[in-house]
C-alpha cells in the first residue's frame, strides 16, 4: 500500500511539474530552440544550456521512472528498453496531443491503456495499427481545415 502512496506523488509532482514548466521562461527557451536555433544567441540564450537543462530534467523523469516499473514488475531486464516498448510513450503523447497540449500526454497514456484492455492479445497490434492511421487520418483533416 505504501508503494501505492509513492506512485500517487510522484504522478503528482510531475503533473505540477507539468503545469510550472509551461508558466516557465526554460519553455519558451525550448519553443524557440525548436523554432530556430540560430536566433536564441541573438536574445542572449545560449542553445547549449537550454538542450542540457532539458536533458537533466528528461533524465531525472526517466531515472524514477525506471525504478517505479522495477517495483510494479519486480524486474528490469534489457527488453523494456527495446524500441517497441518506448515507442509506446511517442504515440500516447501524439495521441493525447490530438485532443489537448497540456494534458494530452495523460488522455494518451490512458486511451492506449484502454485499447490494451480492451482488445486481444491476438489482434492487439492489428488494432492499435488500424486506429493511428485514422489518428493520423484525424490529424491530417484537422489541420487543412485550420488553413
Amino acid at each position: 500500500m505504501l508503494i501505492f502512496y509513492f506512485y500517487f506523488c510522484y504522478f503528482s509532482f510531475a503533473l505540477l511539474f507539468r503545469i510550472k514548466y509551461i508558466n516557465s521562461s526554460l519553455f519558451w527557451n525550448v519553443v524557440g530552440l525548436r523554432e530556430n536555433e540560430l536566433r536564441l544567441p541573438a536574445l542572449g540564450i545560449e542553445p547549449d544550456r537550454v538542450i542540457l537543462r532539458v536533458n537533466i530534467i528528461s533524465a531525472m523523469f526517466g531515472s524514477v521512472s525506471g525504478v517505479l516499473i522495477e517495483y510494479l514488475t519486480g524486474h528490469v531486464t534489457p527488453d523494456l528498453t527495446f524500441w517497441s516498448y518506448s515507442s509506446f510513450l511517442v504515440i500516447g503523447g501524439v495521441i493525447g496531443f490530438y485532443f489537448s497540449s497540456i494534458y494530452g500526454f495523460i488522455l494518451g497514456a490512458i486511451a492506449l491503456r484502454l485499447i490494451n484492455i480492451i482488445t486481444y492479445y491476438y489482434i492487439y497490434e492489428l488494432t492499435f495499427g488500424i486506429l493511428l492511421m485514422l489518428l493520423l487520418i484525424f490529424m491530417l483533416i484537422k489541420e487543412k481545415r485550420q488553413k
